[in-house]
């Protein structure tokens, strides 16, 4: 069966500040590695640092790095000296806080090949040492190590003094080579406890770099020697490289196999491992991770230790090599069962002093697994550290450790639970601890459990304040423990945020038991962050209305509006918050008005031209929602000549006084009437307005001249008038 698992590393910082920046020292962290260096807290103002020669053209330093102690907050400068002249050839200021410090040079300083220099630190107050003996921390190949220099002083001042059997390392820099280089780094640090049948497991992992920020290299082969009390050519059914392929920094299933051999031909050997073409190239400051995995055959015997180490390399043509042989990475020894600890770091970000994380459910500060292999294990309390300028014990208001109950890598708030039985509060002290004591303790074999530390603030924090945390130490019985600690973590800074802004839409209208989709609700903005990026959630609803399918378009917000036949008529309040990155809030007040619109119908009226007002029946309303006599109706628009007062509604019936002026048009004129409950709602109709009657004339035929009748007519009165006349005239000239 074959694990996934993290790589054996206890402890790992960054290597670069650029993928094409190489560090001589790898910026390992000396308390847990490095055979211990100690700590020398009683002189002041020291200069510590180290000689070396550079053995290669082309290298430029572009960066400066120390290491800073849990707890020192002392300024640090960091300075580059040409050995022989003594001239400071480029000096910076290291931020503070725990953990490798780098600062980039703005100009990048060109080392002679062959020549002497030295890096050192001026620190007030502590600085790191150990004896020459055991394993060396020491660069190689680009750079030869040469002594341990030192001297005291007020400010940083080149170090004259030699010492030969005192190593200080803890003073690194950053350099790059023109020229295609490819450079071996085989981390340092601690056993993997496996059982002898172990298969599929990830015993460490290695990097090729490509120093050259402009050229490409070629990767041909790669050399792995064994080392350890085992006997190398017995143990192995098979060893696997593997590139990683995904990027992630993990073994996992994505990553693509180099090559792999049935174990070393010879106990302590070395094999060559060939790169397929397709996998030779490096780009242009390119970083390549590699990790060896192992299947076991049974043979191997408790204690027993398998180490290996990059011995060599071989690139392409006109290229340079280095970094190789490194020194032999702690492997693997034989146990019977082991709890692992894999470290998944959040990504570092800044939080407002006050900030409760999405939702108010906190944010993520740490995030392992502890996974147990060849036996179950009981893990009683794990013990998280804190670090950094932050006031740890005054600056949270909560910390919660949850268990990622339905275990798909991911806190989801409501579905996960708490993995002790209360939550806590802060850390004990500044840079001090948080114990958490497990409800849940049983691990059993094979399997995994997942726990994410959440945290919230106090409001106490100062901008520019840092954190830092990992998981220090666990309680567990049943079984080996590796993986502890894990590697420190810059988590989080403390900034100002400007909260992001939401303007609600217009109100909607909405009948009960209909439904809108993809209704624009809403747009929102952000001074930080994209408005695309921040996300738009419902706090409140009345009862009856939801609002689902929350969509963020580029800052334009739609979403899906039901209301059901519960929902209160009238004017119904949906509150709305925007949230960004860093947790800041605003909210807007969505009106959605629930309500059955008014039905309104006309009733065709009939005057005279030029008549007084006469009062008419002109409309009939109803309401579903409310008594038709409470329906307000108006006027909304009338041709010229006819005015409608007087609107009178007695119980849904509708009446007004309705005049026809000499400027009203004969015949069918159009008015527009309007209905509106009390809810907002409204709806129109056309009344029907007939301006003129019908008029009967005499006439009678006879003797010629024919009879002149008038018939039904609409006329403005003059024309009437001359019509009378005529006929009169007509009538007058019969009877002569």
């Amino acid at each position: 069966m074959k694990y996934f698992v993290l790589p054996l590393l206890a402890a790992l910082l960054p290597i670069a500040v650029s993928a094409q920046v190489i560090y001589p020292l790898n910026l390992g962290d000396p308390r847990a590695q490095y055979d211990n260096f100690n700590i020398n807290s009683t002189v002041t103002n020291a200069e510590r640092g180290w000689r070396f020669t550079c053995n290669q053209p082309g290298v430029e330093v572009v960066s400066l790095a120390c290491f800073v102690n849990n707890g020192d907050v002392d300024q640090k400068t960091v300075s580059l000296w040409d050995s022989n002249t003594q001239a400071q050839l480029a000096t910076s200021a290291m931020p503070l806080g725990p953990g490798w410090q780098t600062v980039t040079l703005g100009t990048p300083v060109a080392l002679t090949q062959g020549s002497d220099y030295i890096i050192s630190v001026h620190t007030p107050s502590q600085y790191f040492f150990k004896s020459t003996s055991g394993t060396p921390w020491q660069p190689n190949d680009v750079f030869t190590y040469g002594d341990m220099r030192y001297t005291s002083g007020a400010v940083p001042t080149f170090p004259t003094s030699v010492l030969t059997n005192i190593q200080y390392g803890v003073v690194d820099f950053g350099y790059r080579i023109a020229t295609a280089t490819l450079n071996a780094y085989n981390p340092y640090g601690s056993y993997r406890h496996l059982d002898a049948s172990a298969s599929g497991e990830e015993i460490g992992w290695f990097e090729i770099q490509n120093g050259s920020p402009t050229n490409t290299a070629t990767l041909t082969d790669i050399s792995l020697t064994a080392s350890g009390t085992g006997n190398d050519s017995t143990a192995f059914t098979d060893v696997a490289i593997y590139e990683d392929a995904n990027g992630n920094g993990y073994y996992d299933g994505a990553d693509t196999a180099i090559d792999n051999f049935a174990g070393w031909s010879t106990d302590n050997g070395t094999q060559v491992v060939t790169v397929p073409a397709a996998q030779q190239t490096l780009a242009a400051a390119e970083t390549k991770r590699y990790f060896v995995v192992v299947q076991l055959n049974g043979s191997a015997t408790t204690a027993q230790t398998f180490n290996f180490s990059i011995s060599d390399i071989s690139v392409g043509g006109g290229q340079i090599k280095a970094g190789a042989p490194t020194r032999a990475q702690f492997g693997f020894d034989i146990q019977t069962s082991e709890l692992f600890f894999r470290d998944y770091a959040p990504t570092p970000t800044s939080y407002t002093n006050a900030s409760q994380g999405s939702g108010g459910n906190g944010f993520l500060i740490a995030d392992v697994e502890a996974f147990a292999s060849g036996a179950a294990a009981t893990l009683s309390s794990m013990t998280f550290r804190a670090s950094g300028t932050l006031a740890d014990n005054t600056a949270f208001s909560s910390l919660e450790l949850y268990e990622d109950t339905n275990a798909n890598g991911t806190f989801d708030s409501g579905v996960d639970t708490l993995a002790t039985s209360a939550s806590g509060t802060a850390f004990t002290a500044d840079n001090g601890d948080y114990v958490a004591t497990l409800v849940n303790t049983n691990i059993s074999a094979g399997s995994s459990v997942r726990y994410f530390l959440l945290a919230e603030l106090a409001g106490t924090a100062n901008v520019g304040e840092t954190f830092f945390c990992w998981l220090e130490s666990v309680s567990a019985t049943g079984t080996n423990v590796s993986g502890v600690a894990t590697p420190w973590r810059y988590i989080f800074d403390i900034t100002n945020n400007n909260a992001p802004t939401i303007t609600a839409s217009a109100p909607f209208d909405i009948i009960p038991g209909s439904n809108l989709t993809a209704a624009a609700i809403a747009t929102v903005s952000d001074v930080e962050d994209a408005a695309g990026s921040l996300t738009v959630t419902v706090i409140t609803t009345p009862t009856g209305i939801t609002v689902s399918n929350i969509t963020n378009t580029g800052g334009n917000i739609t979403a899906d509006i039901d209301v059901t036949t519960a929902a209160t008529v009238g004017s119904n309040t949906v509150v709305l918050q925007v949230e960004d990155s860093q947790a800041g809030t605003n909210t807007a007040n969505l009106t959605i008005n629930v309500n059955t619109p008014p039905v309104i119908g006309a009733v065709s009226v009939t005057v005279q031209p030029s008549a007084l007002p006469t009062n008419h029946t002109i409309a009939n309303v109803s309401d579903a929602d409310e008594a038709a006599g409470n329906l307000t109706v108006t006027v909304v628009s009338a041709p010229i000549g006819i005015n409608i007062t007087a609107i009178v509604n007695t119980a849904g019936v509708v009446t007004a006084d309705v005049e026809a002026t000499a400027a009203a048009a004969l015949g069918a004129n159009s008015v527009t009437l309007q209905v509106d409950d009390s809810n907002g709602s409204s709806a129109t109709t056309t009344l029907t307005v007939q301006v003129g009657s019908t008029i009967v004339g005499g006439g009678g035929g006879g003797g010629g001249g024919g009879g002149c009748t008038t018939g039904s007519t609409s006329l403005p009165l003059a024309l009437l008038a001359l019509i009378a006349l005529l006929s009169f005239a007509c009538w007058r000239r019969r009877t002569a």
